[in-house]
């Protein structure tokens, strides 16, 4: 199963939390997949992520424990719940485990092509910069063949209570790595970093380089408005027939 790069780059671009008011993040994107401005909106319940370049956004519900995608060219919604994502996730571990003892005897460097070695992770502080005003700790984080540079300002926190937010981070590991565990120790990584990232640069395989750079921050309330799913679109629950996809595969 592979996830669509915006959304990969969505979840990139958020690190660990703790509880705080209500904040609102726009940045201007480049790369691939990844053109045009995006603004993130966080607060207790819910984190929102708009792109106007693809006309996508992304919405968790952490109390309901439901992922939606909205696809405003299509008006149609697609609807993950975590314990779905989850089940899935499993299912795409077996058969990832199924296929490395099949590729053992495979040349090395096809197995890194194919991202079967991505089970090193590092993470190093590299120096300090400022974005959007906002004096931020930029660390160098490689797993497998992608590389990332995060830019993280220390001081600001996200209002998601921890508990939601690690499962969460778990679960977008998964979802990421398609059953490599690499992916599940990057995140187990990133969630050791403090504050909230504020420039992602990215280095994808085949897609390459991706950026996505905080130009305004915004701490306070945000209407509840903002969070509300459109009215007229089509809903699909994509996380059923993923879980059965994967049963299948099995």
């Amino acid at each position: 199963m592979k996830v669509p790069i915006r959304l990969a780059s969505a979840l990139l671009l958020c690190a660990a939390a703790l509880l705080a008011g209500d904040l609102t993040i726009v940045s201007k994107n480049s790369g691939k997949f990844n053109e045009g401005t995006s603004t993130q909106y966080y607060s207790a319940s819910f984190q929102r992520h708009n792109h106007e370049g693809t006309k996508t956004d992304q919405l968790t519900d952490f109390k309901a424990g439901v992922m939606y995608t909205i696809k405003h060219k299509d008006r149609k919604i697609e609807k993950m719940s975590f314990d779905d994502l989850a089940a899935a996730a499993e299912g795409m571990e077996a058969q990832m485990a199924k296929m490395k003892e099949q590729m053992a005897n495979m040349p090395e460097f096809l197995r890194k092509t194919m991202g079967m070695d991505a089970d090193s992770v590092s993470v190093e502080e590299v120096e300090k910069d400022t974005v959007a005003g906002r004096k931020c700790r930029v660390y160098k984080v490689v797993v497998g063949k992608l590389q990332m540079e995060l830019a993280n300002d220390p001081t600001l926190t996200l209002p998601i209570s921890p508990e939601a937010w690690a499962r969460f981070g778990k679960l977008r590991g998964m979802a990421m790595g398609g059953g490599m565990g690499g992916y599940k120790k990057l995140y187990e990584e990133m969630s050791k970093l403090k504050g909230v990232t504020l420039r992602s640069r990215s280095t994808f395989p085949i897609v390459g380089e991706m950026v996505t750079e905080a130009v305004e921050v915004k701490e306070g309330p945000i209407p509840a408005a903002v969070f509300a799913l459109p009215e007229g679109y089509k809903v699909e629950d994509v996380g059923k027939k993923l879980v059965e996809q994967s049963r299948k595969a099995r």
